[in-house]
């Protein structure tokens, strides 16, 4: 508006009519605004959704698909989603030995080894395996032939173990203690043929441990639990944790009076320990290539997780997410709550991995992260992972496992629960804010070629080379073809090795104004050249107005193909086909402006002869090479 005002206050002086001044007016204001960049960013947005659904990531909410491009730090859980969720148990230790376990995912088909040698049924392990099977809520089933868990992955790796130990019990159960974040242990109150009443717990072995008085080896003598045995399982849990299983620990406490109310602290102080067993959950090969091609692309993993420090550790150093001593950066939930406000902003920035966390830990690193200007994006399944989700910069629920709530509080939702796709997804967002800058500068571009034609002519005393229905013709026709085509690029190769864009940063910085007004600048020297030369050659104004019309418009045809990269040759580029097509239809639109009877009249042009129409096509592609130079001088100097 500042400059519609300027050139009119600016004719007028000179003496032009008011009326003359008022189509200039109109005509600047026109050329000034882009009026396709609504539609255009619009349908961007949409396309960019479609396109993140095929690659199994689902939008929630428009925004952030182009958010995702300025992700820094991703958050994510550990099972599931950095693993393939298939838990297989490997040890078993009771107390006394530590069993090798057979077998592949949930076929029930394996055997318990002791050096290397099957095993025989022992006392101790009938217990640990009615443990695994009635202190559990899954099912196991088999379909055509594939077996498969309803249910909890870790309860149905323990139910499979209770197949490998022929623990066939079906005792009733009486009553339950669910598990809970907070407790991270479950109970179940039995009764066994004897009529009397036993209590399994399975859980987190450093929650079982102190409820813990006794334990029982494999053969189902009872030991009480003095300061050496303690002091073995806690060795004996620190080795599988180290060797990247999930531990978990199982127990008893026997005899129960069924008709005796069944609360926690009929277990505390009674327990006795029937073994640890260590679970095998593999990464999954492509979250592993997902976390390196994150890293190279200057975007932070962190790993949060609810397991044993050491798993974690073991986990996180094995898929490249533990970048240092293992001391420094990485860290127990808990060891966050006494932290001062200070404390646990310095921590968040040394930080790779979270072991034995809660929800409301998340919410804190979240926070944290977010007061230090990184972008974050948290991964999310349960009702209390809300808040964090809500929290972060995107919120990432899971499709599979997650609840409603998660779902709900969330920005995007994984279908498959799996890291690779959240990394597929950014990448996405990369491109599609990419490509919105991209079309933002096309057609700003375009925009200061229209305005500095017009206000050149002016300056220079000549009548309007363009007419306000000429500009708009350009802005949402031709325009419109190539901002649509400028949206479907794939993405430059090299798009996922840059650093995260910053937010803050402005969407039209110095070098790229210089870009815009050195190509607009081109377009308008040429179109006005042009229009001038034909003057002088005796044309009339209308056909004067045609070629510069079509010079103008051939300028902007290269400009499209110019800005597909700010430093990479046309040449260089993966073939875009859209382009094409759309250079193809902007070829016949205009050959319709100029040769169709009623088009003349609305727009109106004159017909040119077939060599004039080639030659503002060959002046308009000058701005190609212009381009093509100072990409080449811009890598050359680098």
């Amino acid at each position: 508006m500042g400059i519609v005002a300027t050139v009119t206050a600016f004719g007028l002086l000179i003496g032009r009519p008011f009326s003359e001044m008022f189509s200039v007016a109109l005509s600047l204001s026109v050329a000034a605004i882009p009026e396709g960049l609504p539609i255009v960013v619009s349908i961007l947005l949409a396309l960019g959704v479609r396109r993140m659904a095929r690659r199994r990531a689902l939008i929630r909410r428009l925004p952030a698909v182009e958010a995702l491009g300025s992700t820094t730090v991703i958050c994510s859980d550990k099972t599931g989603t950095l693993t393939r969720n298939e838990m297989t148990v490997r040890q078993i230790f009771t107390g006394d030995v530590l069993f090798e376990a057979e077998g592949e995912g949930y076929r029930p088909e394996g055997r318990i080894l002791l050096d290397g040698h099957p095993l025989e049924q022992r006392e101790g392990l009938r217990w640990l395996g009615a443990c695994a099977r009635l202190c559990n809520d899954s099912m196991l089933v088999e379909e055509a032939g594939d077996w498969q868990i309803l249910g909890d992955p870790t309860e149905g790796a323990l139910i499979v173990l209770s197949e490998k130990l022929n623990a066939h019990m079906e005792w009733d159960r009486v009553e339950e203690i669910p598990f809970s974040s907070e407790r991270k242990w479950m109970a179940t109150l039995n009764r066994i043929p004897e009529q009397e009443g036993v209590a399994f717990a399975k859980g987190a072995f450093d929650r079982l441990l102190p409820m813990a008085r006794s334990w029982l080896d494999s053969e189902g003598r009872a030991h009480a639990l003095d300061d050496p045995s303690r002091a073995r399982w806690v060795a004996a849990s620190e080795a599988m944790a180290g060797n990247a299983l999930r531990v978990l620990a199982l127990g008893m406490v026997r005899p129960l009076e069924l008709t005796q109310g069944f609360c926690p602290d009929l277990m505390e102080g009674n327990l006795t320990l029937l073994g640890l067993v260590g679970m095998l959950d593999p990464p999954r090969p492509e979250a592993v290539e997902a976390i390196r091609i994150c890293q190279e692309a200057g975007i932070r993993i962190v790993m949060i997780t609810g397991d044993h420090r050491a798993t974690a550790v073991a986990i996180a150093s094995r898929m490249g997410i533990l970048q240092g001593d293992p001391e420094q950066r990485a860290v127990e939930g808990g060891s966050l709550e006494p932290l001062s406000q200070e404390g646990l902003h310095e921590l968040v920035t040394r930080t790779d991995v979270y072991a034995r966390v809660n929800p409301f830990h998340k919410l804190a690193i979240v926070t944290a992260l977010q007061q230090h200007g990184e972008i974050v994006a948290m991964t999310g399944d349960g009702v209390n992972d809300a808040p964090a989700l809500a929290q972060a910069d995107i919120g990432v629920a899971m499709g599979v496992s997650g609840t409603e709530v998660a779902k709900g509080a969330s920005d995007m939702v994984l279908a498959d629960d799996n890291f690779a796709t959240i990394e597929a997804a950014v990448e996405e967002g990369r491109i599609i804010a990419d490509n919105l800058r991209k079309v933002v500068r096309y057609l700003l571009t375009t925009s200061i070629g229209s305005i500095g034609t017009i206000a050149g002519a002016l300056l220079l005393g000549m009548p309007l080379p363009l007419l306000a229905l000429q500009i708009l013709w350009i802005n949402l026709v031709t325009d419109g073809v190539f901002d649509k085509a400028l949206a479907l690029e794939r993405g430059e190769p090299d798009l996922m090795s840059r650093p995260p864009r910053d937010p803050k940063s402005p969407l039209l910085p110095g070098h790229v104004l210089r870009r815009m007004f050195l190509l607009g600048g081109w377009m308008v020297a040429g179109t006005l050249a042009t229009y001038a030369w034909q003057l002088g050659e005796g044309e009339s104004l209308d056909h004067a107005r045609s070629m510069a019309f079509t010079t103008l418009v051939a300028f902007q045809w290269s400009s499209a193909f110019s800005f597909r990269s700010y430093d990479k040759s046309v040449l260089q580029l993966p073939p875009n086909p859209w382009m094409f097509g759309a250079l193809g239809l902007a070829v016949l639109l205009q050959l319709l402006a100029i040769y169709h009877p009623f088009l003349q009249v609305v727009l109106s042009t004159v017909p040119l002869e077939p060599m004039e129409f080639v030659g503002a096509l060959v002046i308009g592609s000058s701005l190609l090479l212009v381009s093509e130079a100072r990409k080449a001088f811009l890598r050359r100097s680098r």
